[in-house]
């Protein structure tokens, strides 16, 4: 019995040490939110005349140092990336590199420091000093948006350079560096006072160049920096190549091959090796004509199939393997999808067509198997409009009888549409309702500043949340302008100032000094509704 007591007492000692020795938070009282501080500094922050190979900072807790190499930012920067290690409160820095005179240097931590317990982060913080007699005490500071979208662009390399010839930002590290915040803002400290080419680079490899894939931000001219605070604002492209090239080309199915290019491909043509063959197929380029879809109509090749583009100034050859051919029961690629579109989702406008859109270029359409109804087996004749010059995808459908809040449901049978060698084998059905002119709402624009009338055209276009474009309009500069039968639905609205007047939006190109093309963009998002006029006032600032 006594030894069982004995068990029974080493038991509950163990569990009661074990108690002991865990380490648990504190219950009670306020948890901690304050981030680490620095209370020492050797040699000390923002010092003057010394050449430091050690730096040593101490904190007044103990610290934690996350992904450090990551979130320094030392600027000007430097050749060797400094060694630094953190001990309990402490954090050692080692420079390697040799240090120009009469230099203020800035080691910016980041979000790299913070506190074991709370994680808490002493955001920002920055060890200075000086080579020479004092300080550099300059600043540049500003926001960097996508020229495009006016997106706030987060994370975006800032590089002001000493060699202001245009080929520093690809052959050398910027003389000064950081990053943009969340909201897209930047500053530069400690600048010597000069003459800087300044550049904002998404430096997608963090090789701190600029890589021609890259997107870029420039300063139109030098910038001269003889004040205290410089304030420069810039607007982030992707800049197009100067050459066009062909940048994939592939067979997706026997009869489908794809060619995607570097930029807008203007006026190309398309030859086959083996003449004929090109003879009856389909060419369809993408809204943006950097994309051609071929879609051939002898699927009988076999291995490969090589093409020529020939256009101005371009002279291009692809050799495309092509896949095996497959019945249609082992292969879906051999099935034409189709969509059935109506004016907004499952409502239609009865003064406008249902558009059929498919993923191979029609050839016939069997309207015996197009079936159009009100209600149950009660026939509705239709129309069709299939204009192969616009779009060999696509086909519309009305009926002259169809009415105003009335449910109608189509259905397209299999063998309704037909391609070169293949059609659709399934039966679609969609349900509609027939809306009229109450559906929609107006929208009533006034210009308290109005653009005035120059050189350049603009244009006004209005896009769903998604960034699908419902209208596009050339807009000329006047004090009220009215947009009728908007469907309801929540909008952004833009200005595209097209200076060359080709009627689309144009990036810029750096080496060229060219800037992105204007956009002003309506500053809230805009909500229409059914049957009821939308009164804005935008003031067009550029």
């Amino acid at each position: 019995m006594k030894h069982v007591y004995k068990i029974a007492f080493f038991t509950i000692s163990l569990l009661l040490l074990y108690s002991c020795a865990q380490m648990v938070n504190p219950s009670g009282g306020q948890t901690d939110t304050t981030p680490p501080l620095p209370v020492k500094c050797v040699p000390a922050n923002k010092s003057t005349n010394i050449k430091p190979s050690n730096i040593y900072l101490e904190f007044n807790e103990y610290i934690d140092l996350k992904d450090v190499n990551g979130q320094l930012i030392v600027s000007p920067t430097l050749k060797y990336q400094p060694d630094i290690k953190h001990k309990k409160k402490q954090i050692f820095v080692t420079l390697t590199d040799t240090l120009k005179e009469n230099t203020t240097y800035t080691f910016n931590f980041g979000s790299s420091i913070r506190d074991i317990t709370e994680n808490n982060i002493t955001e920002g913080y920055s060890y200075v000093f000086s080579t020479g007699a004092y300080l550099d005490s300059f600043t540049v500071s500003g926001i960097v948006k996508d020229a495009r979208t006016n997106e706030l662009k987060k994370n975006i390399s800032i590089c002001l350079y000493e060699n202001t010839s245009d080929s520093a930002v690809v052959k050398q590290k910027p003389n000064y560096f950081t990053k943009t915040k969340p909201d897209g803002s930047y500053l530069l400290n400690n600048i010597k006072e000069g003459t800087y080419k300044l550049a904002a680079i998404n430096d997608v490899n963090n090789n701190q160049l600029y890589d021609i894939d890259e997107e870029i931000a420039f300063y139109d001219t030098l910038l001269s920096i003889a004040k205290k605070e410089n304030k420069v604002n810039l607007s982030m492209f992707k800049g197009v190549p100067d050459k066009l090239k062909i940048k994939k080309a592939t067979a997706t199915s026997p009869q489908h091959i794809s060619i995607v290019f570097n930029k807008y491909a203007d006026s190309l043509t398309v030859e086959a090796a083996s003449v004929g063959i090109l003879d009856t197929t389909y060419l369809i380029w993408n809204s943006n004509h950097d994309s051609l879809s071929i879609f051939l109509a002898d699927t009988s090749l076999k291995d490969s199939l090589k093409l020529f583009f020939k256009s101005v100034n371009f002279k291009d050859t692809a050799t495309i393997r092509l896949p095996k051919k497959r019945s249609v029961k082992d292969d879906s690629r051999n099935t034409i999808y189709t969509t059935i579109q109506f004016t907004d989702i499952t409502k239609q406008d009865v003064l406008k067509k249902i558009n059929i859109s498919c993923t191979y270029p029609i050839t016939t359409i069997d309207t015996s198997k197009i079936i159009l109804e009100a209600g149950t087996k009660n026939k509705i004749p239709i129309s069709l409009s299939f204009n192969k010059t616009y779009n060999q995808k696509a086909f519309q459908l009305n009926s002259k009888d169809w009415k105003v809040d009335s449910i109608y449901t189509i259905t397209l049978l299999p063998g309704a549409i037909k391609s070169t060698s293949i059609s659709n084998t399934d039966t679609i059905k969609s349900t509609f309702a027939v809306v009229g002119k109450d559906y929609y709402g107006i929208i009533l624009l006034s210009f308290p500043r109005p653009l005035i009338a120059a050189e350049s055209s603009y244009i006004l276009e209005i896009a769903t949340v998604t960034g699908k474009v419902i209208y596009k309009s050339v807009f000329t500069p006047t004090t009220k302008y009215t947009i009728e039968n908007v469907l309801p639905g929540k909008y952004t609205m833009r200005l595209l100032k097209d200076e060359n007047k080709n009627k689309r939006w144009d990036s810029g190109n750096y080496f060229k000094h060219k800037q992105p093309e204007k956009i002003i963009i309506f500053p809230k998002e805009i909500v229409v509704r059914s049957n009821w006029d939308l009164e804005l006032e935008w003031d067009l600032k550029e």
